[in-house]
């Protein structure tokens, strides 16, 4: 951190890690069809769990293949 000695620095962002990282602090999301999550990257840490290279790259496949479809008119 600026301002301080290398030392106090990390022993200081090591306490700040530890409690960001407790329990009552995160959220994991077991993922279901149809789930949306959105978060603010200005005041949200996030990350994603190690996952199977194999599914993984048929869900980006699926997910960069969307296509924008025609506008249904509602029923009358």
């Amino acid at each position: 951190m600026r301002g301080l000695p290398l030392a106090q620095s990390e022993a200081l962002l090591d306490e700040l890690w530890s409690i960001a990282v407790r329990e009552e602090f995160t959220w994991h999301n077991e993922w279901r069809v149809g789930d949306l999550v959105l978060w603010d990257n200005r005041c949200t840490m996030h990350r994603r769990d190690p996952f199977a290279r194999k599914r993984a790259a048929s869900s980006i496949g699926r997910r960069s293949n969307l296509k924008r479809l025609p506008r249904r008119e509602p029923p009358t």
